[in-house]
């Protein structure tokens, strides 16, 4: 039981860091001028499959959770959280406004998919290692960016990554071996 809470909130950091840095870089970018021009439906398609993966990262540390605390709540009290900042942050956004409704709402419900499906909960894991090789990239990425100089925009900025990379590392090695319940 402590090995699935310590797994769900390792999970849940990294996917609300995740969260975090997608909406930053968004918000960096938003001054651009130029925008490619492109349908509605394919905005928010390909902006939900973005979005999907962190989803499942962020669901997964809710289901971790709500299966330590035996309470199935917890896991649609969490990801009603999460969907609610996404939503704060997607108000924000230059998007179409179609796709401020769907793409975060869609890539919740896939995401929830595996826990209201247990036979494909395997997917949580299979997350939790993608975002463990993300985690890898970002150590790589600080080491570099250590050893050349000092080029973190601020402190915060650096915090954010290195959570992030020891939450999904931390994910990773917690779901090599998940525990079974018979």
């Amino acid at each position: 039981m402590t090995r699935l809470l310590i797994r769900g909130l390792c999970r849940l950091t990294a996917g609300l860091l995740a969260i975090l840095f997608v909406y930053g870089v968004t918000f960096a970018m938003e001054g651009m001028t130029t925008r490619i021009p492109t349908s509605a439906m394919r905005e928010v398609v390909l902006t939900t499959l973005w979005f999907v993966p962190i989803a499942l990262v962020f669901s997964s540390g809710a289901d971790d959770i709500a299966s330590a605390a035996k309470g199935n709540w917890f896991f649609w009290l969490i990801v009603s959280a999460g969907l609610a900042l996404v939503y704060y942050y997607e108000f924000y956004t230059t998007d179409r406004r179609v796709t401020h409704i769907v793409t975060p709402m869609a890539a919740f419900l896939i995401s929830a998919l595996p826990h209201c499906f247990p036979r494909i909960k395997a997917i949580y894991s299979v997350f939790s290692f993608a975002a463990g090789i993300c985690g890898l990239f970002v150590v790589y990425w600080i080491g570099r960016t250590l050893m050349s100089a000092p080029s973190f925009a601020t402190t915060g900025t650096a915090v954010c990554f290195i959570a992030f990379a020891l939450a999904s590392l931390s994910a990773a090695a917690l779901s090599f071996r998940t525990p079974q319940a018979r």
